[in-house]
């Protein structure tokens, strides 16, 4: 009788692993999660990190601009295409947040701030051509550092968020002639495009935690235009910042 016969036999009558090789199987497979979800959570982080110095660099923009022309970006009269100097930034037909379009002061903000120097790797434009943001060298605002095609538009609004000035971050590429149609779109409501522990997560960082209240707020606008508090049941949400709020500014 052969060796390697006796040995195959022995495997046989072994059955297959002993529940030692099993625990190191199992040890092995838990440090390789461990280790995935870990490289995740850093990944995250990194983002949130890179999204915070994005709106720390905005706000330092927008409070310099302020300083220099007594004014916000896009209400300033001292600019080209002027707004109307009254301290907020709306669209022409107000100040409505659910009911304001890509025009006047709002479509001005990026272009305002990038003649005062902010970001001068792009260039600015108040006017959309195809659909928003579709052109890469000419911006109708900047990107957002996380979120699904997020870009960041400035709003103020007396009925909400104490009738502070605020940047509204979203995603409305989707909609067609942004210029003069009223958003968010009716239907469909898919603006959203932050994820809700990301939004918690830049929460956490800079605000009190909870995303309906104070400087940074969520809505999620899957049931209508009026939007709820974002919760966790929700995939995706809208980032409100309070501007000039990560610079100490009011």
């Amino acid at each position: 009788m052969s060796y390697y016969y006796v040995n195959y036999r022995r495997f046989l009558r072994k059955g297959g692993f002993t529940l030692v090789e099993l625990s190191i199987v199992l040890v092995i497979i838990g440090l390789l999660i461990g280790g995935i979800l870990v490289g995740q959570s850093i990944i995250s982080a990194t983002k949130i990190n890179a999204f915070i110095r994005q709106f720390q660099q905005i706000d330092s923009a927008v409070a310099n601009f302020r300083a220099k022309y007594k004014s916000l970006p896009g209400d300033s009269l001292l600019m080209p295409n002027p707004g109307n100097g009254d301290g907020f930034i709306a669209h022409a037909g107000g100040t409505n947040l659910y009911g304001y379009h890509f025009s006047s002061e709002i479509s001005n903000f990026w272009p305002h701030l990038s003649i005062s120097g902010f970001d001068p790797k792009h260039q600015y434009s108040a006017t959309v051509t195809g659909s928003f943001n579709s052109n890469p060298s000419i911006l109708n605002a900047p990107f957002a550092l996380i979120g699904d095609k997020a870009s960041a538009l400035p709003m103020t609004d007396p009925s909400f968020l104490s009738a502070t000035t605020n940047f509204k971050i979203s995603n409305i590429q989707h909609i067609t002639n942004v210029m003069t149609t009223v958003f968010p779109a009716n239907p469909p409501y898919d603006i959203n495009a932050i994820d809700y522990y990301e939004s918690v997560a830049v929460d956490q960082k800079i605000d009190d935690g909870t995303t309906y209240t104070s400087l940074v707020q969520s809505r999620n606008y899957s049931t209508g235009t009026t939007g709820g508090n974002c919760l966790a049941t929700h995939v995706n949400c809208v980032l409100f910042m309070r501007m000039l709020a990560l610079t100490g500014g009011k």
